[in-house]
């Protein structure tokens, strides 16, 4: 009766080093045997590599050989394998904190797989998942990295995100107006209209009032559009339209801003 196992009439590499972009694929086999026929071949591959861990991982092949005399052998490969991570261009995002809760998945690049790990390299910064929030997030720059986790080879890329408050409108104060200190018009394009500038940017409506130094009014507007140029509807100045040059007194009253009247002095110069 025969005893003799399964013999292998291939060669292949009992043991193998490669990379994970490289693993190389299963040998083909071939066997003989004393009783003529091999009656039945098993083959299991199994691997070390676990979902969500990146690291060097190894994997075993075997065969299982048995002849019609029930002898059998067994053959067996090891593959180990390095893990070599790719790195996707860095992302740089710039978020501002009145912006709503953003999910970072959207900026992966799109030969990344999703479903991978998040974890902050630099900086505290509320991370959910791959989910932050600009207005729990202190002012600042932060870094941010994604790797695969259901690749053999995984991608991972870095992101940086500035979180900050430029899209945030502050108060506005008297310091953010700035009103002309002369008016000249002279038809030179330079300081042709008296001034209030700023207000605009704060949403503030301007009221006007300019005096003469006898305290008349000369000039007045509910809703000043910085337009005046020296001229007067009043019969303060007598028939002329023009104000003669001197020094005048203005108020300009920024209406429902809470800040009160700005005074001061405006030079015209009309001759």
């Amino acid at each position: 009766m025969d005893t003799t196992a399964p013999e292998l009439t291939t060669s292949f590499d009992i043991e193998i080093d490669a990379t994970c972009d490289a693993i190389p694929a299963i040998p083909e086999l071939s066997f003989t045997d004393n009783c003529g026929e091999i009656a039945n071949v098993q083959f299991e591959e199994t691997s070390t590599r676990q979902e969500g861990v990146v690291e060097d991982f190894v994997i075993t092949r075997i065969w299982n050989v048995t002849d019609s005399c029930n002898n059998s052998s067994e053959f067996m490969q090891i593959v180990n394998v390095s893990v070599n991570t790719k790195r996707a261009a860095l992302r740089e995002i710039e978020l501002c904190v009145e912006d709503a809760e953003i999910d970072l998945e959207q900026y992966l690049a799109s030969e990344i797989q999703r479903g991978g790990r998040w974890i902050i390299k630099e900086g505290v910064i509320d991370l959910i998942g791959s989910l932050i929030s600009p207005s729990q997030t202190e002012l600042g720059v932060y870094t941010i990295e994604y790797t695969e986790t259901y690749s053999d080879c995984p991608i991972v890329q870095e992101f940086r995100i500035t979180v900050h408050d430029d899209c945030v409108v502050q108060p506005c104060t008297t310091d953010d107006i700035v009103i002309s200190k002369s008016v000249t018009p002279n038809g030179d394009a330079y300081y042709q209209y008296f001034e209030v500038n700023g207000a605009n940017n704060c949403n503030f409506t301007k009221s006007v009032k300019i005096f003469n130094r006898w305290g008349t009014i000369i000039y007045e507007s509910e809703d000043y559009q910085n337009n005046w140029d020296g001229t007067t509807t009043r019969n303060a100045v007598g028939k002329s339209t023009k104000v003669p040059s001197g020094t005048y007194y203005y108020i300009v009253e920024l209406k429902n801003s809470g800040l009160a009247p700005i005074k001061g002095y405006i030079y015209v110069g009309t001759d």
